[in-house]
């Protein structure tokens, strides 16, 4: 984050303090701007940067202390939501056998409500750490190496390219042993021993 600032007055940090409190609550930088008496949004949001900057992980500690604090509220207020609808949408049937039934007629409304608290649980538990790492392993047929036609693929390129060096560099040799004055290739007769 870079070295703690050694100049702050006593005026500074009152209004780094104001900021983080508004921050906290939730204010745009353009409001804590005006609020607090920056020039623009980039004044305020610059102050936040370095008041977090002085307080460092107590900061970063009281951010996720904050954020828990609003997830909470989020929550507490969806799930006011949904028993009130539940209340207000629940009929009792009776089946045949005279067993009483319950049914719910969700709206749309609250059926989006739904879906807000289950973003709410997602970002709970992922900014308290409660969900456990995904880790997946992969493995071929019996435990072994996976083998996919790509890995084949690109096996049989490769042989290709190495059987076309061979050649090319065959041909290379070729023409180095071509004489220079004839550009005719040396005829090379085997060597035949005789019996003696």
């Amino acid at each position: 984050m870079g070295p703690r600032p050694t100049n702050l007055t006593p005026e500074t940090a009152a209004k780094y303090r104001e900021v983080i409190r508004l921050k906290r609550d939730g204010l745009t930088f353009d409001v804590i701007a005006e609020r607090v008496g920056y020039a623009s949004r980039q004044g305020a949001f610059e102050a936040y940067r370095a008041a977090l900057k002085w307080w460092g992980q107590e900061a970063v500690q009281e951010s996720r202390v904050i954020e828990n604090e609003r997830l909470e509220r989020l929550w507490q207020s969806a799930l006011t939501q949904l028993l009130a609808a539940e209340r207000e949408n629940t009929e009792e049937v009776v089946d045949a056998d005279g067993n009483v039934q319950r049914r719910v007629h969700y709206s749309p409304d609250v059926e989006n409500a739904i879906a807000g608290a289950v973003n709410v649980s997602r970002n709970k538990r992922g900014l308290l750490g409660l969900d456990a790492p995904k880790q997946m392993e992969i493995s071929g047929q019996g435990g072994g190496p996976v083998v996919t036609d790509v890995g084949r693929m690109f096996q049989d390129r490769m042989d290709e390219a190495q059987r076309l060096l061979d050649e090319e560099d065959a041909r290379a040799a070729l023409e180095a042993a071509k004489t220079p004055d004839t550009g005719l290739y040396p005829v090379v007769k085997p060597i035949v021993e005789e019996e003696p």
